[in-house]
């Protein structure tokens, strides 16, 4: 993380990264021509008349997997005791038709500055089904001004039609989102999150090793959020993994444990008004 490409991306955003990793990791459709593109799914080897599976065994077999993992896995985060895998992940390629048993979840994590050098503002929207399956159907990233903030989130709202808009309570501007949300009629919840960033993500390990975790198979937030997922607790970042994890704590049977009477009047009533029994 500390060469040439780490050190330029850590000071700024404007760059376009090329990562091909020799082994697959997931299923990606690569531009190679003005209408071209080359389909690599998980597993396949970058080259393999030039590198073949046993090459790839022979080398795996004398290096030490943090080695294999910065130098031909282009991941030097990946073997650095990461908490969620890879393999756990499942992949849809449409998201499910939304039901009206199906339960959708804003998450919001707020940075508290926007200069270059801090954290992003996130929001992770998940749809879960029946079976507590999570997808997730989209991730905004941003560094993000308050007025740009409060737009953005109505604007996720209104996109997604959440149940729930989980807003962790970061100080002034945290209970200020929520304010405004209620406001703006949308069912707005404040959480304050209880223990460290490992133990919550140690709690939820459960949901990803029973396959319970969704990521579509293209996105355009997709790289940035498995980058953050799967280098966790050991990448630059944490603000995606906060916001997912903040979800994926939300007990959808015990919604109003936590709630104030407060927050309980107004989702009861808002519930009331969509018809929905809960």
């Amino acid at each position: 993380m500390d060469d040439l490409c780490g050190t330029v991306l850590r000071y700024s955003d404007d760059w376009t990264v090329l990562r091909l990793p020799l082994i697959g990791e997931r299923h990606e459709s690569i531009q190679i021509g003005e209408s071209s593109f080359h389909q690599r799914r998980v597993g396949d080897l970058l080259h393999p008349a030039y590198f073949s599976q046993h090459a790839v065994e022979e080398k795996r077999s004398q290096l030490d997997e943090k080695t294999f993992a910065a130098q031909y896995q282009q991941d030097p985060l990946q073997p650095l005791g990461v908490m969620i895998k890879r393999d756990t992940i499942q992949r849809y390629d449409y998201l499910p038709f939304r039901k009206e048993s199906h339960y959708v979840i804003q998450s919001w994590d707020i940075a508290i500055r926007v200069d270059p050098a801090n954290d992003y503002s996130v929001c992770v929207t998940l749809q879960v089904d029946d079976r507590c399956n999570y997808y997730v159907a989209e991730v905004l990233r941003a560094r993000l001004l308050y007025h740009e903030l409060k737009s953005q989130a109505i604007s996720q709202a209104q996109k997604h039609r959440p149940d729930t808009i989980l807003v962790e309570e970061a100080g002034l501007l945290g209970r200020t989102l929520i304010k405004d949300l209620k406001a703006a009629g949308l069912p707005a919840v404040g959480v304050i999150p209880a223990g460290d960033k490992l133990t919550r993500v140690s709690l939820q390990l459960e949901k990803f090793a029973n396959r319970q975790m969704f990521l579509p198979t293209e996105a355009p937030w997709l790289v940035d959020f498995e980058n953050e997922l799967f280098a966790f607790p050991n990448g630059r970042y944490d603000d995606q993994v906060d916001a997912l994890i903040q979800a994926l704590a939300y007990e959808l049977k015990g919604e109003w444990s936590g709630a104030t009477l407060e927050d309980l009047l107004f989702l009861l009533d808002m519930s009331s008004s969509r018809g929905r029994n809960r």
